[in-house]
């Protein structure tokens, strides 16, 4: 089984990290928050992932977007 997560600080940009584990304990970091406002990564995950019907995974952000409020993202699963 593969596991997704996030995490709210850490990574190349200090603002969160996607990653994955398998049940083996196998990690793999898929990608870093920007924390730049405008830009849609966003920053700060503020809720846990959701998983979808469709096989993605659904999030939020405190920080980032437009005007810095936060954006959803979605992780293919």
């Amino acid at each position: 089984s593969k596991f997704i997560g996030v995490t709210r600080s850490g990574g190349a940009n200090g603002q969160g990290v996607i990653y994955s584990v398998t049940s083996g304990g196998n990690y793999q970091l898929l990608g870093s928050f920007s924390g730049i406002a405008g830009n849609q990564p966003g920053a700060s995950p503020s809720t846990g992932l959701l998983k979808h019907s469709d096989g993605n995974f659904y999030g939020a952000t405190e920080f980032g977007g437009v005007e810095d409020f936060g954006v959803f993202f979605k992780i293919g699963g």
